[in-house]
């Protein structure tokens, strides 16, 4: 596992970066994980505006799964935020295939737009059905304490 950056105001090193990313990718069993707006933005603001970077290096592979992956960080009434991820359908592209990358870059982008969407929709409506829990940190003091009110009660704290 490791990472890299890009270093988008260098002509030479955006090639050199996207035929390093190709390059991994022809290696059996291999993933990698790609942020293709090149910035950080706010998770709802639309549309999505990608980079051609994604698409330049699916069109130099020989085929390759394209998953479109939403990620979400929501606090609810809690001081620590839970993280929500959401993996679409995995999409076979063939690099050879690729003749246009604009029209890839905004397939891609739409693909993405929609799991996004679906994904903030299922959060803030807080339905948990196809969510599984991968790691519980430790509770909150409002969690404490809605165990301990419980507990002399015998009901749950409103």
């Amino acid at each position: 596992m490791g990472g890299f950056s890009v270093n988008r105001a260098d002509a030479r090193d955006v090639a050199r970066s996207i035929r390093y990313a190709s390059e991994r990718l022809a290696a059996p069993s291999t993933a990698l994980w790609i942020f293709p707006q090149g910035e950080i933005v706010p998770p709802d603001k639309r549309p999505l505006t990608f980079l051609p970077g994604a698409a330049h290096i699916l069109r130099r592979t020989t085929a390759c799964i394209a998953v479109p992956t939403a990620i979400r960080y929501e606090f609810h009434d809690q001081p620590r935020p839970e993280v929500f991820l959401d993996f679409g359908p995995g999409e076979l592209i063939r690099g050879a295939e690729v003749h246009d990358i604009t029209a890839l870059t905004c397939h891609l982008q739409a693909r993405l737009t929609e799991r996004m969407d679906a994904l903030r929709d299922a959060v803030w409506e807080r339905r948990p059905e196809g969510f599984s829990l991968a790691l519980r940190g430790q509770p909150s003091i409002s969690d404490r304490y809605a165990a301990v009110v419980a507990r002399l009660t015998g009901k749950r704290a409103a």
